[in-house]
Order: structure tokens, then C-alpha cells, then sequence
């Protein structure tokens, strides 16, 4: 992976000409991590350049994120942008309304899950289960050692049984487990959907999660891709270090595309 810089010519050029559709993680990527995921707040400014960027001439731009659909639409709060949910099980896009990608009979074993992970985490000191309508993430970011094995242990007891027999599926995040449904959905197949049919458009990708490798793949040799945080050896080919970073470069995007339209 490179350094993402905006001022290197052909990676300028790309970003520059033609139609751009940019999409972005939330969590760790627009915004740092939260302790608990009901902390995180966009701030104003995020949200302002959001909608710029979205008001340009021949850009798009979707946030895609494994948080429920409804949450990130009113994190995020603004319109005119597609919204991909529960890693690509959920979408919302303008003009089309709502999808949900759950297959029929998943609830009901997500319902038997939740009650069990629930039960048997109450009282593990800084355990948050987030409850997604269609799938239930359990964090253990402000867990000690002991709870979060006690957490994990509590995890893989609940879901085990319906996993192995294909009812169910698992997802590993930044300290984090996640119930979601069966199937092949994730960011990437989300990222492939949304632009079927788009044209000649570059797309433009950033996010800083292992669900966000599938997005990575899914636009390898195509896209332009960019990992934000400290790691390295992810299938991306750009990174960024931090979301302060990547929101600056937004804001040079923003400028860089504004350029183009005033010399037109």
C-alpha cells in the first residue's frame, strides 16, 4: 500500500475527470471508534462536506456501514446519499427506498440467539450488545480480558448450533462479534450492486475494517481503494492513517472537484 496523496498527478487526474462515486465507512473511518456505538456522533462539519461532495457535478457518494440501516441514516442525517446497512444487507437508495436482504425464517432464529447472548452477558463488566434489527453485534471494547472470554464463550455458545447448520452467520470486527443472516451479501457484493448499470464512473472506497476488505477485493484493479488506521497488509491500495486524515482528504476532494466544475 501507498500513502494516499492527492497531489500525485495520475492519481489527481482520476479523481479530477469524470464521474466519481465515493463510498465510505463509517465508524472508524468518517468518525474514530466509540467505546459504545451509541457515543459516536458526526460531527457538523463531517456532515456539511458530505453534502457538498454529494452536490457535485458527476459525484456520488454512499456511506456504507455494518450498522443498522435506520441508525446510520440518522447518524449521518442527510439526503441525496445512498446508505448501505448491516454490511450490505440493508440499503437504502434514493428514488428506489429501502431493501432488506434477510432471507425468510432468519428472524426467528436471530430471535432464539439475541435472548440467549443477552441473558448470558448481563452483568459482564463493559459487554454492549447492539441490537440491529436484522443482527446483533456484541462489543467487548471496554471489557478486561476475563469478561470479554466470558462474553466470547457466552457468544459462540448461542450461535454455534445455528452457524454450523447454515441458519446463521458469523462476522469478526475491531472488538466486536456479529450475528448476521446466511448468505453472500457483504460490502463488496453492496458496492458491486450500486454500481451496476452506473457507466463510466470511477469508483472511490474508504474504510478501516476487516468488512471492509470484501469492498477492497470486489474493486481490485478497478477502483480506487484506501485502508484508514495503522494497519497494513490490507487488500486496499492506498491508505490514510486516522479519520481526521481521511476527512481532510475529503475536504481536498471537495476542493479539487470544485476546481474543475469553476473551469469548465
Amino acid at each position: 500500500m501507498r500513502r494516499l496523496d492527492i497531489k500525485d498527478n495520475r492519481l489527481r487526474a482520476r479523481l479530477k475527470l469524470g464521474g466519481l462515486f465515493v463510498f465510505l465507512d463509517y465508524d472508524g473511518t468518517l468518525v474514530p471508534i466509540a467505546g459504545r456505538p451509541q457515543d459516536a456522533r458526526t460531527p457538523a462539519a463531517t456532515a456539511r462536506l458530505l453534502k457538498r461532495l454529494a452536490s457535485l457535478s458527476g459525484c456520488r457518494v454512499a456511506v456504507v456501514s455494518g450498522r443498522a440501516l435506520s441508525d446510520i441514516r440518522k447518524r449521518v442525517g442527510i439526503g441525496n446519499v445512498v446508505y448501505v446497512g448491516n454490511h450490505g444487507y440493508e440499503m437504502f437508495i434514493p428514488g428506489k427506498g429501502e431493501l432488506d436482504y434477510s432471507p425468510p425464517g432468519y428472524r426467528a432464529v436471530l430471535s432464539g440467539i439475541k435472548r440467549r447472548i443477552t441473558a448470558g452477558v448481563k452483568g459482564i463488566k463493559g459487554i454492549v450488545c447492539e441490537d440491529k434489527r436484522i443482527s446483533l453485534a456484541l462489543h467487548f471494547r471496554l471489557a478486561d480480558k476475563r469478561g470479554t472470554l466470558l462474553a466470547k464463550k457466552v457468544f459462540w455458545g448461542a450461535a454455534a448450533r445455528a452457524v454450523s447448520e447454515g441458519a446463521a452467520a458469523v462476522k469478526k470486527g475491531k472488538k466486536v462479534l456479529e450475528i448476521l443472516p446466511p448468505g453472500r451479501h457483504n460490502k463488496g457484493t453492496a458496492v458491486k450492486e450500486i454500481l451496476c448499470g452506473a457507466g463510466d464512473i470511477t469508483p472511490l472506497y474508504l474504510g478501516d475494517d476487516r468488512t471492509d476488505e470484501d469492498a477492497f477485493s470486489a474493486l481490485k484493479n478497478w477502483g480506487i481503494t484506501v485502508y484508514v488506521g495503522a494497519k497494513r497488509g490490507s487488500a486496499a491500495g492506498y491508505y490514510l492513517d486516522s479519520p481526521r486524515e481521511a476527512v481532510l482528504f475529503l475536504r481536498e476532494l471537495c476542493a479539487l472537484r470544485e476546481e474543475t466544475v469553476c473551469r469548465s
